[in-house]
């Protein structure tokens, strides 16, 4: 798996912390750039952003991280 990383300090974006652009193509930051506010290029810092998930799978192939957790919250909640 590529590690998705910052579009402005070159990071990698941590996991499950994850925040895109919603006015930018392609355009990624960490927690340390969001909370600064900084910007690059085209990014405005007013512009709106949106968390995204980017776990990696830990047991089943084709799942998220995030999936198998809520999996994992189900059967601890309801039993098998």
């Amino acid at each position: 798996m590529t590690a998705t990383k910052c579009s402005i300090c070159s990071r990698p974006v941590e996991i499950f912390c994850g925040i895109s652009c919603t006015s930018c193509s392609d355009f990624h930051l960490c927690l340390k750039c969001v909370k600064a506010k900084r910007h690059k290029g085209k990014h405005d810092g007013d512009h709106i952003f949106q968390p995204f998930e980017i776990a990696p799978p830990l047991f089943i192939e084709g799942w998220s991280g995030n999936d198998e957790v809520r999996l994992l919250d189900s059967l601890i909640e309801h039993g098998e």
